[in-house]
């Protein structure tokens, strides 16, 4: 009788509860057709909506989560549409130079924190020399003409130098899981990789639709890197997030990307251990290499990046497309060695390209590093990027990390590699979403390896203090 009058009364219409779902399918479709109407009409206000929306969601969800580990989420949230901020300007500025003006400063102070501090202590001069980096890098400001494109350079490097042990602290106090971190980069570059497949939708190969071709091919040589660390050691999920990574790479057409990818695959698949081994990684390594040349020579528009266009001899018989970048190269370096030890300020090497049309950046960070901050800034910045390069790698052993760590140095050790790739030819440190992962990254390496080191000291203290109390027992 119950589950008679139960089916009855679940049968039964209820006047009220149509009316709410009328009035709920009424306001979803006048929600659609209003938000339609807003895209169609004024994209870039929709755009700053829902930019708005999200942030709100985000920052609802980590309410309740510590400084440090906010501002990292934050990061990893902001970078995952790469350049898309770009395109909604506030005022004389974009949202982009606003959002890395916030984070930039936040991160700062919270970097120099006894919370922080406390952390990394005992990692020797591992922080010095990119704390060193940033300060030369401000200084520099008081010493020459400050610059709106120098003081952007500067917050970018400071949030660099801010996010690695800022993210180390975080893993290190507990703030901060390994897998809430893996979880979250993982879906970082998901996103970003969305947003550049509707590029491609829209514009074709090699189109700029949505977020740029080039800023998306620098984020993906990260997400190369993330993938193929974690694929080296079985996950296959990660595996095929790389290859995504690799072949929208291979679609933006940008040669220096698709090179550093090729590189950070070669080096995720070396395994000189045994001779079994070294065979299947010669076997990997040679088909990378197939597939590359096959790339650069068979795949019309990418073969055509490189041979057709500004073709200059680079020796040995090899010419290639090098786009223009010989004259800002030239006319950088010869502006350099006008004040070769300190440079002539953050943002001058963009003053003096201003006299070529279409050109405000010299190409190549090295070179914009030298011309800015001299030798001195120079050696600072690849004195920090090999120290923690040197501090991942030895992570690698797995005495030294635990196993299930490995992944993470490896996936640290290649998004250096590919940051290093990346400032031959391009502009990548100056960019927060090449920068910011690769940062948190390095981060999340340094901050497992110091808590996983730090455990059996604990456990050895807890041990000894047992055996004093047992012998005075």
């Amino acid at each position: 009788m119950e589950l008679t009058d139960r089916m009855h009364l679940a049968g039964t219409s209820d006047p009220g509860s149509r009316r709410s779902r009328s009035w709920l399918v009424f306001g979803s479709a006048a929600t659609i057709v209003g938000v339609g109407a807003l895209v169609a009409t004024q994209p870039k206000l929709a755009l700053a909506l829902a930019g708005a929306g999200a942030l709100a969601g985000v920052l609802t969800l980590i309410a309740r989560v510590p400084v440090a580990a906010t501002l990292v989420l934050a990061t990893i949230a902001v970078v995952a549409v790469v350049d898309l901020p770009r395109q909604v300007a506030v005022g004389p500025a974009t949202s982009y130079a606003l959002i890395t003006v916030l984070l930039s400063t936040l991160l700062l102070v919270v970097s120099v924190s006894g919370y922080v501090l406390s952390a990394v202590r005992g990692t020797g001069l591992l922080f010095v020399p990119l704390y060193a980096f940033a300060g030369w890098a401000v200084l520099s400001m008081v010493w020459f003409r400050p610059s709106v494109g120098g003081a952007q350079n500067i917050l970018v490097y400071a949030a660099f130098a801010a996010l690695v042990p800022i993210t180390a602290a975080a893993v290190v106090h507990g703030d901060l899981t390994e897998a809430t971190v893996r979880r979250a980069i993982t879906y970082s570059i998901l996103v970003a990789s969305g947003l550049y497949a509707c590029s491609l939708a829209l514009g074709g190969i090699g189109g700029d639709d949505v977020i740029g071709s080039r800023s998306y091919a620098l984020f993906g040589v990260i997400g190369v890197a993330w993938g193929a660390a974690h694929a080296r050691f079985g996950d296959r999920r990660q595996g095929l997030l790389a290859a995504l990574c690799w072949c929208l790479i291979l679609l933006s057409l940008s040669r220096l990307a698709f090179a550093a990818a090729m590189l950070i695959v070669v080096a995720a698949c070396l395994d000189l251990r045994t001779p079994a081994r070294f065979v299947r990684s010669a076997l990997l390594v040679g088909s990378v290499a197939a597939l590359a040349f096959v790339s650069m020579t068979s795949f019309g528009p990418m073969a055509d990046r490189f041979a057709q266009g500004d073709v200059q001899s680079v020796g040995g018989g090899v010419s290639l497309n090098v786009s223009g970048r010989l004259a800002l190269w030239s006319l950088t370096w010869d502006s350099y060695l006008d004040s070769p030890l300190v440079g002539k300020g953050a943002g001058s090497a963009e003053r003096i390209l201003q006299v070529l049309e279409d050109q405000d950046h010299p190409h190549s960070d090295y070179l914009r590093v030298l011309h800015d901050l001299g030798v001195i800034g120079l050696a600072l910045l690849v004195a920090s990027l090999l120290g923690l390069l040197v501090y991942a790698g030895r992570g690698l052993k797995p005495a030294r990390g635990g196993r299930a760590a490995v992944p993470l140095h490896l996936a640290a050790v290649l998004a250096l590699v590919g940051l290093l790739a990346g400032m031959t030819t391009d502009n990548a440190i100056v960019y927060l979403f090449v920068v910011g992962p690769v940062a948190i990254i390095v981060g999340l390496s340094v901050g497992t390896r110091l808590r996983n080191e730090a455990l059996p000291r604990s456990h050895q203290s807890i041990s000894n203090a047992f055996r004093m109390g047992v012998t005075r027992g």
